[in-house]
């Protein structure tokens, strides 16, 4: 072939598997870390969505009177009280 013995061949092939492996350790922890940084901030950002849509309800039911309260819930208002 090009003057390379089989056991050559073999030191050749087991050095590039080896300098694979070697190379795709920091690649695999590499990506694990970016993929825990997406998932952090994407949790960040769907907390903060969920706490300010809960001021809003929060707002929403602050400003209601008794009887809108009790009718927003399904109840009825009668004599002063929910039922």
């Amino acid at each position: 072939m090009f003057g390379l013995g089989i056991f050559d061949a073999v030191k050749i092939g087991a050095g590039a598997v080896l300098g694979a492996l070697v190379a795709s350790g920091p690649v695999y922890l590499y990506g694990k870390h970016e993929g825990r940084q997406q998932a952090a901030a994407s949790a960040l950002q769907r907390s903060m969505d969920l706490i300010r849509e809960r001021g809003k309800t929060n707002a929403k039911i602050n400003s209601l009177d008794d009887p809108a309260l009790c009718r927003s819930i399904g109840g009825k208002w009668v004599s002063d009280q929910c039922e």
